[in-house]
């Protein structure tokens, strides 16, 4: 078939890989726009603080194509391979996500178009077919080159698709292979449990057969029974499953919920799966769901991915709509609180609508992604209203009544008296404003308008308080943006789980942490570094070489008040108070905060508080939940630029949201002079 033969004007839906950075935005918008003229469109899904690869498989092989923008960015790096550099260097990079995503799209075979920008390595992506150099400060002289690659992949790709559309028959099956091998030992893959996932998938929408994870009847047999699956579920570490198996798996592409189960070592076997992995692991992301004994954790997190997966997708087919979606880049976050009576719920749902469009984080309480199935909803709403950067008030006659309504309101003007919040308010029927309103905050009434005008007006007026407070930062020169980064603030996360010790949650920790610092309003100035495995000597090493602001250990204390790092054997090696104390009073450089996330760790952090300013210590045991929790939530207030007191009250809250009866547990020491209610790291 002839190109001339093909529909040129029907739509292609095209992954686009691009820059979320504020200095980003004016190069994603006229590529945008020359994609959009060819018929390119792409969706967003709803933000989540979760990293979940399978969506952007599952994502991947929905699409029609693959398209990026890749533009530099500045790095600090500490070593480059194995070698350790004697001070940090700051590098011109690209950003690791849309190379992962790359990679994703070359796994799945689709058409790929990347335009590279002037200064990084082009062929980290591909070769010259697919590849090409832009600069960003001549894209108007580039243009018409640009039209034409553009053109011709618009061409390529149509001439792609309605060869390749009817051969795929596993895309939208909604069937799923569960490639477990069943045991007889009760606290593997039991048939009961097995059972269990198969329900946790129906649930999800899928219905599965169970495909043993070895290549035993050759390899056609094996991959006929993965031809028509849309999804996979496999223990990448488990003893049954062969390493050929996982190679094919992965070669098909075919999204994949990656999970391993830690064996009566307390340790995971990579040996099969490290080398296939290796390309998944992106920052601190961790591909894998580990587990231990804990089955109710696993399906839940099963059951995390599977909610993902039927969140809607809003499609940007227009020029307007992804022009609103590429000007919200890198601007700085807001979540925006809708209050709202009932009967204005289908008006206040079209404004949601609008906003996911605009890419704008907002709570809704009637939004099915505003509150999470059980939890408590009364506390959810207090905690939304209380970190809401923008009140949006719906008001008609039912507000006046409407006793949430009117509570919403108080808590809003409470805030917005210290500076805290601002409130938009609207008339959307005939009546008055609240007296609170009234008296001191100028309204708008808008009940003359259609819904679509109200919808549009209020969104509008959101996006201009939004770009108030963008608008210092855009105005910043390349050498800010620059001095900006070289200032970012190094949180350094040490961890330890010797050998002979109670398996810890460590890496759900780190991912927890690390996906509250990405959904934060400054989470360009936060730089998350792990290292795990920690010995004694190593503290040293890492203060020397990250010269960190905050330092976090993760692991286990004693009643004596020692933490537990391990020898050069794994074996638990105890330091104790007095030790640390003058590793922090030699090496203290940057340090402002301590967090000690372990057992019994309050003795160490009263030594450790003559030096630092401020120190985080448990006074008792602390289970994996409540410590999960507090740091999360730490580190997300510090993201928003919040105090060292009100992230550390952030974190107490966070435990009492989950129900966890160790608010008590966590203690905050501050050195004689430091105040941490005023204190910002950001």
């Amino acid at each position: 078939m002839n190109n001339s033969q093909l529909d040129a004007t029907s739509s292609i839906q095209a992954y686009f890989s691009h820059s979320y950075r504020s200095e980003d935005r004016e190069v994603n918008l006229p590529f945008w726009e020359l994609f959009s003229k060819e018929g390119f469109f792409f969706t967003i899904d709803p933000k989540s603080d979760t990293f979940i690869i399978p969506q952007l498989e599952r994502l991947m092989r929905y699409s029609d194509c693959f398209i990026a923008v890749v533009t530099r960015r500045s790095k600090e790096f500490t070593k480059i391979d194995n070698i350790t550099l004697s001070k940090p260097q700051t590098i011109m990079t690209y950003s690791p996500y849309i190379a992962f995503e790359n990679f994703l799209a070359e796994l799945a075979a689709k058409p790929r178009l990347l335009f590279v920008e002037h200064g990084l390595d082009s062929n980290v992506f591909g070769t010259d077919e697919c590849v090409h150099t832009f600069r960003r400060n001549f894209f108007d002289k580039d243009k018409d080159n640009f039209e034409k690659i553009v053109h011709n992949f618009a061409n390529q790709v149509r001439t792609h698709v309605s060869y390749n559309k009817q051969l795929d028959r596993s895309a939208y099956t909604r069937k799923a292979g569960i490639l477990l091998q069943e045991s007889q030992d009760p606290s593997g893959y039991s048939s009961e449990l097995i059972n269990r996932i198969k329900g946790t998938l129906r649930v999800g929408g899928y219905s599965s057969k169970i495909i043993p994870p070895q290549i035993n009847n050759g390899l056609q047999e094996f991959i006929r029974q993965l031809d028509d699956l849309e999804l996979i579920v496999i223990d990448v570490c488990d003893a049954y499953t062969t390493a050929d198996a996982l190679a094919v798996i992965h070669a098909k592409a075919i999204p994949c919920i990656r999970i391993a189960k830690f064996n009566s070592n307390n340790s995971l076997d990579m040996s099969k799966s490290q080398g296939l992995l290796k390309d998944y692991f992106i920052e601190n992301d961790i591909p894998i769901i580990t587990w231990k004994d804990d089955v109710e954790e696993l399906i839940t997190n099963l059951l995390l991915y599977l909610r993902k997966f039927q969140q809607e997708l809003t499609p940007l087919d227009t020029l307007e709509k992804g022009n609103k979606y590429f000007k919200s880049a890198g601007r700085k976050p807001a979540k925006i609180f809708i209050s709202n009576p009932g009967s204005l719920n289908p008006l206040a749902l079209e404004l949601v609508q609008e906003l996911q469009t605009s890419n704008i984080q907002y709570f809704q309480y009637q939004s099915n992604s505003s509150i999470e199935v059980g939890r408590k909803w009364e506390e959810v709403l207090e905690q939304e209203l209380r970190e809401s950067n923008i009140f949006v008030a719906l008001v008609n006659e039912d507000y006046h009544n409407s006793k949430y309504c009117q509570k919403e309101l108080r808590v809003a003007f409470e805030r917005w008296e210290k500076n805290e919040v601002t409130i938009l308010p609207y008339l959307c029927e005939r009546t008055r404003f609240p007296d609170l309103i009234r008296d001191h905050i100028q309204g708008q009434a808008v009940h003359a308008l259609t819904r679509d005008r109200i919808v549009r007006t209020v969104a509008d007026q959101i996006e201009k308080e939004l770009l108030k407070k963008e608008d210092p930062k855009m105005k910043e020169t390349r050498s800010e943006i620059t001095k900006q980064s070289e200032s970012k603030k190094k949180v350094l996360f040490l961890a330890s789980n010797p050998s002979q010790t109670q398996q810890l949650k460590l890496d759900e920790e780190i991912r927890s942490i690390g996906e509250k610092i990405r959904a934060s309003e400054y989470r360009d100035n936060l730089d998350l570094v792990s290292h795990f495995a920690t010995r004694p000597d190593d503290l040293q090493q890492m203060l020397l070489v990250n010269r960190p602001t905050i330092v976090h250990f993760s692991g286990h204390g004693n009643k004596d008040g020692e933490i537990i790092l391990m020898d050069n054997n794994r074996k638990p090696k105890s330091v104790n108070a007095a030790a640390l104390k003058s590793l922090f009073k030699t090496l203290k450089d940057n340090v402002r905060v301590v967090i000690l996330n372990a057992c019994y760790s309050k003795i160490q952090a009263n030594a450790i508080s003559e030096v630092i300013d401020f120190v985080i210590g448990m006074n008792d045991s602390i289970s994996d939940d409540a410590a999960i929790a507090f740091s999360a939530s730490f580190y997300r207030a510090i993201g928003f630029g919040r105090t060292i007191q009100e992230a550390f009250d952030s974190g107490i809250t966070a435990i009492l949201l989950e129900g966890i009866s160790e608010e008590d547990t966590p203690e905050i020491l501050i050195k004689q002079g430091a105040d941490a209610s005023s204190t910002r790291l950001i």
